[in-house]
Order: C-alpha cells, then structure tokens, then sequence
C-alpha cells in the first residue's frame, strides 16, 4: 500500500488516503511526505481525476492536531482496515511493518536449547552452589522466562 502511494501510479481512494495519514502522522517527517506526494501525483497525474482540495492534503496536519493529546489522538490505523493487498496485512501497522522490514531480527549466534527438566535441574543445582558459597561473590543468573526463579 505505502509503495502505491510513493509511486503514485494509481489514485487511492479516500478511505486508504485516511490510513495512511493516520499512520504517517506518528511518523518523523510524515506530514510533509504525504504532502509531497500527493502533490506530485496530482502534477504528473494525465487523467481527469487528481486529488481534490478538499482537505484530502490537510489530513495528516488535523490528525497532528489530535494526536497532541492522549484522549482524541488517531492512533495508526491497521494494515488489514485500508489495504486492499493480504500481504499487509500480516503487518499491524505502517510503524510495524517498516521497524520488521528494516530491523528484522538477526540471529548472531546458535540458540542452544535443552529439555525444561534438565534446564530446571541445572538452575536448583548452580543455585545451591551460589547459596553454599563461602566467598562474597556476587552470582547473576542469566535465565528464560518461565523456568521456575520465583
């Protein structure tokens, strides 16, 4: 959807122009963005249909304005509630697609997996060793959720 509307090949409907503004407007430079760009579609456009002024260019500004407080704010729109493409729609947001697209997760290293039992067994057996220490070591355990430290 984001990639239709850089490119401007096609015009949007005010429904998907909605989306997008309500999620540029949480993002760094998006109300000029979204500006520009429909300005430049409306400039290069060659059919009879540009974008109207009838505050279609304003969105993002207006949204601006209600999102300085918590109680009106137009939080980002969902993906799957504008986007006519499936392949958005596994994205909850505009903010959430480009942090995954970009950020990603990179796996630096091998996770190394043991079975909970001996995992548990392990932590009671360092544990007790911690506890019976007689120096005045500080331990630190690094651990998963769940594996019983309460």
């Amino acid at each position: 959807m984001f990639f239709d509307f850089m490119n401007g090949q096609e015009r949007l409907s005010y429904a998907q122009l909605l989306g997008l503004a309500q999620n540029m407007a949480w993002m760094k430079g998006g109300q000029k963005i979204y500006e520009e760009r429909l300005q430049k579609f409306n400039d290069t456009h060659t059919g009879e249909n540009p974008y109207p002024r009838d505050g279609r260019f304003e969105l993002v500004r207006s949204i601006n304005k209600y999102n300085k407080h918590v109680e009106t704010a137009y939080f980002p729109q969902r993906l799957e509630n504008f986007s006519p493409y499936l392949k958005d729609h596994k994205y909850h947001n505009l903010i959430t697609a480009e942090r995954d697209l970009v950020d990603g997760i990179e796996r630096t290293g091998p996770i190394n997996r043991m079975p909970l039992e001996k995992a548990e067994q392990l932590l009671e057996y360092k544990f007790t060793q911690a506890l019976d220490s007689m120096t005045d070591d500080i331990f630190i355990f690094r651990l998963p959720t769940g594996i019983g430290k309460t």
